[in-house]
């Protein structure tokens, strides 16, 4: 009961008679006037026990409305992906080619010609080996080379991943003893991962099927 003694020691109404010296510590209340913060209710105050705080920051309410609109901002966010973490494009070690050899006016196939193939730098020739070949009966040859692959640096910044690996190539086959004719061929693969969900259906991959052209002889 503790508690009980410090109340009633700081309640002591005792009074005098008049004209009798106020007691220590009573001079406001017989003067009328309200009792002077007492030290304690210093102490108190500096704990924040006399002015308890009603509102706390956040509330339950606000905190919960904050974590959901987060939430969906989050959800509507492209996925992109991080630094460091682009998927990694496809290795081409070559690139295949069948070639038809034609004349333009009956589509007669050029048979056991010679053909000379050589393709742009860095790129290289395969096959065929050396790079010449003769063309078979129906006038065909294939043509075999390793791709260089060139990055899109601007949609590297977006977070995007796009790739062409492209290259010219030059046939030249010998018509007569004094005459040759040249193609030149533009021939390029092409791949695309883009981080938008929106534009992912123009995700791209190159075909790994052999090309077929039909070069004519004017």
């Amino acid at each position: 009961m503790r508690r009980g003694k410090e109340e009633s020691k700081d309640r002591d109404v005792s009074v005098g008679l008049p004209g009798d010296p106020a007691p220590s510590g009573e001079k406001g209340r017989r003067d009328g006037k309200l009792p002077g913060p007492s030290p304690r209710d210093d102490e108190k105050r500096a704990r924040g026990a006399l002015f308890p705080r009603v509102l706390r920051f956040p509330s339950p309410s606000l905190s919960l409305a904050l974590l959901l609109a987060f939430s969906f901002l989050a959800g509507c966010a492209p996925d992109r992906p991080e630094s460091g973490r682009l998927e990694s494009p496809p290795v081409f070690p070559e690139r295949k080619l069948l070639l038809v050899f034609e004349r333009e006016s009956d589509f007669a196939p050029l048979a056991n010609r010679e053909v000379v193939v050589r393709v742009s730098a860095p790129a290289k020739v395969l096959i065929p080996a050396g790079g010449t070949a003769v063309t078979d009966e129906n006038g065909a040859v294939e043509v075999v080379y390793g791709p260089v692959s060139r990055y899109d640096e601007n949609a590297l910044k977006a977070g995007d991943l796009i790739i062409d690996y492209p290259a010219t190539l030059w046939l030249s086959m010998d018509l007569n003893e004094y005459e040759t004719f040249e193609w030149e061929v533009d021939d390029s693969l092409s791949f695309a991962r883009y981080a938008d969900p929106l534009y992912r259906g123009l995700n791209r991959e190159p075909d790994g099927e052999p090309a077929y052209l039909n070069l004519f002889l004017p």
